[in-house]
């Protein structure tokens, strides 16, 4: 079966064809850029101005990011949307202590993911509960700051923004890329090899341009790759001078995803939490997050990984995902139904979005004689020889 590749380049589409081995379904690919001008960015507008608590106090011991917390919170990837930007506010007044602060009655279900509570130990911030006058009420074991210990106290603006499935709606995740930078260097600067779990090994080196590593990463229950099989069997085949392999993050440490993610200079994963993770992600790589039919979000993770530095490449099958997603966003029902279908890209077609990423990869990094002219346009069947 024939595949057409029409060109990578900013805002152009590939049009990929389904492979034998799976359903007769057009899987469409293309660039996602942050559509509020390219900027995948919290500016300082999207903060409450820092306030001094409790008012005229003296000098600051520490700065306290007070989350707005949400029915979801408990899930890492929701309790990420106000970390990350914690994150970024710790970086912005790094000589104060980092706090991070729940209304009161939030704390305890807003961290009981393993995940959410190892960033916040690794990022070296307390915890704290606050009362309605920004008051301490309870704080973990580590928190050395009584409730009236003069602070500054920051928390995101409520700022009116698209909702999830508009074309227009970009989560933003920091302020800048380099907090990401620095996240990574302290999390992973320090992490002993040994502390990786299962079989997989990841060394810290960083594989010149003709050498990469390809990362796909599966998921357990709903949304997984069916033929995740085949298809790194076929791309290690086709892909030898590459380091190619595949895990899910689900029974993994948060140190493990997040070296994993680190490691790789392609990622190519359904949409999903675990991409919580493009967080880690290095300079100059490149990822593919793939959704499900009438599911199509490209907004949420693919900002962080721009944000990142990365090219990010949203994966749908089908020509028109907005109009598909439009119809089911707003039905409860038939949005989770949507949201739970396994992704049934076909051999071929990862194959083809692996080539194109590859060549995006080694340009961004400036190699000269590439596998894929994809200012030509040339089609997978021809570069493949098939």
């Amino acid at each position: 079966m024939s595949l057409n590749m029409v060109g990578v380049l900013v805002g152009t589409v590939l049009c990929l064809s389904i492979a034998s081995s799976s359903p007769a379904t057009e899987y469409f690919a293309t660039e996602w850029i942050c559509p509020l001008d390219g900027n995948c960015l919290l500016t300082y507008r999207d903060w409450e101005p820092p306030q001094l608590h409790p008012a005229g106090c003296g000098s600051p011991t520490h700065v306290v990011c007070k989350m707005r917390t949400s029915r979801r919170c408990h899930h890492f990837a929701h309790a990420a949307q106000g970390l990350l930007p914690c994150w970024s506010m710790f970086q912005r007044f790094a000589h104060l202590i980092p706090v991070i602060g729940y209304t009161s009655g939030s704390r305890v279900v807003c961290t009981k993911a393993k995940w959410t509570r190892s960033f916040i130990s690794m990022v070296n911030a307390s915890v704290v509960s606050l009362d309605a006058q920004n008051d301490v009420v309870d704080a973990d074991t580590r928190t050395d700051m009584s409730s009236r210990q003069c602070s500054l106290r920051v928390c995101r603006a409520q700022i009116k923004r698209p909702p999830v499935f508009s074309e227009s709606h970009t989560e933003l995740w920091v302020s800048t890329s380099s907090d990401l930078h620095r996240l990574s260097e302290r999390i992973l600067g320090n992490v002993p090899q040994e502390s990786l779990s299962g079989n997989l090994v990841i060394q810290n080196e960083v594989f010149g341009l003709g050498r990469l590593r390809i990362g796909f990463l599966n998921r357990k229950g709903t949304r997984r790759m069916r033929f995740i099989k085949e298809i790194v069997r076929v791309v290690k085949a086709n892909q030898t001078g590459h380091i190619i392999d595949v895990t899910t993050f689900e029974d993994k440490d948060f140190l493990y995803q997040a070296r994993w993610m680190h490691a790789h200079d392609i990622v190519i994963a359904p949409h999903g939490a675990q991409n919580t993770n493009f967080a880690f992600l290095r300079n100059r790589t490149a990822v593919a997050e793939i959704y499900p039919k009438s599911y199509y979000v490209p907004g949420y993770y693919l900002s962080l990984a721009r944000a990142n530095g990365a090219y990010a490449m949203a994966v749908y099958p089908g020509r028109y995902p907005w109009n598909d997603t439009a119809r089911t966003g707003l039905d409860g029902p038939l949005r989770k139904r949507s949201r739970s279908v396994n992704i049934d890209i076909g051999v071929q077609d990862a194959l083809c979005v692996c080539l194109t990423l590859i060549e995006v990869v080694m340009r961004m990094r400036g190699a000269v004689k590439t596998s894929v002219d994809i200012h030509a346009g040339l089609s997978c069947r021809n570069v493949l020889g098939l």
